[in-house]
């Protein structure tokens, strides 16, 4: 748990949280997070060297591997990490995210198991605990990763500019 912030603020902590400012930033975020999906597929989709998997309708409840999957779930993990970093209320009110140690072990856990989704080759626990193939193209893998690494820069000058930035 985020410890409270080492000293009391002026300002008194809002008292209710679905306000139009708050859902604002929510609904935002979320248009992100989709694009963001939406995006790393129509670039995998777009690569020469992807091949569509035909899913058999007669058993759709077996697990089809495919690389769409391994393309949403290190998005999807990636974007969990970034929900938890910009929605940490931080100063006046607690103290900010990197403070907290538990959470920073958690971020570091999961940073690893997302590039462990994208650049790892084939192994049993990807393909049945994870149920991703291995992508197999380096400079998809490293597209992906910077892929990612602007959907973080895109959700923090959100977090910025229609976020909570009235704390002072």
């Amino acid at each position: 748990m985020t410890m409270p912030y080492h000293r009391l603020g002026a300002s008194k902590p809002p008292e209710r949280f679905f306000t139009k400012r708050y859902m604002t930033h929510v609904f935002a975020q979320a248009i992100v997070f989709i694009f963001f999906q939406i995006f790393a597929l129509g670039l995998l989709t777009s690569q020469p060297w992807y091949k569509s998997k035909h899913i058999d309708e007669d058993n759709v409840l077996t697990v089809n591997l495919t690389d769409e999957n391994t393309v949403v779930m290190a998005v999807a993990l990636s974007q969990y990490m970034i929900a938890s970093i910009i929605v940490s209320v931080g100063p006046p009110f607690r103290q900010r995210w990197f403070e907290n140690k538990f959470l920073v072990i958690c971020l570091v856990w999961q940073a690893a198991l997302v590039l462990y989704v994208i650049f790892a080759p084939q192994d049993p626990v990807k393909k049945y605990f994870f149920c991703c193939t291995d992508l197999g193209n380096t400079n998809f893998e490293v597209t992906l990763l910077v892929l990612i690494i602007a959907n973080a820069v895109v959700s923090m000058l959100l977090q910025f500019f229609i976020g909570h930035n009235d704390r002072k």
